[in-house]
């Protein structure tokens, strides 16, 4: 067995050329985006993971990912899963569900 050869050593900077560099202007919204910040809720039992962008002045919800509806059906789908695997061991040991 022979050790890794690295041609490069690892702390060596990457291409540069392809990198936007600071004075690069990538993006302009001529001010049209109104004040925003986003809110990270983790549920506690399940340690689903929501972020909300909310509006600085008013707090209203502006975008919510993932959305309510898909929360949802995460919800049922795992409830499905469980009440699946609940049937599966009793069918598998012999108790009744």
């Amino acid at each position: 067995m022979q050790p890794v050869r690295r041609e490069l050593p690892t702390n060596a900077p990457g291409d540069q050329t392809s990198q936007p560099r600071p004075s690069t202007v990538v993006a302009s919204t001529s001010g049209g985006l109104r004040p925003a910040y986003a809110q990270y809720i983790v549920d506690p039992t399940t340690h689903d993971t929501v972020v909300r962008i909310r509006d600085t002045d008013t707090g209203a919800v502006i975008s919510e990912s993932p959305t309510p509806e898909i929360q949802a059906m995460l919800q049922a789908l795992k409830a499905y899963a469980d009440t699946a695997a609940r049937q599966h061991l009793a069918r598998h040991t012999g108790a009744a569900s």
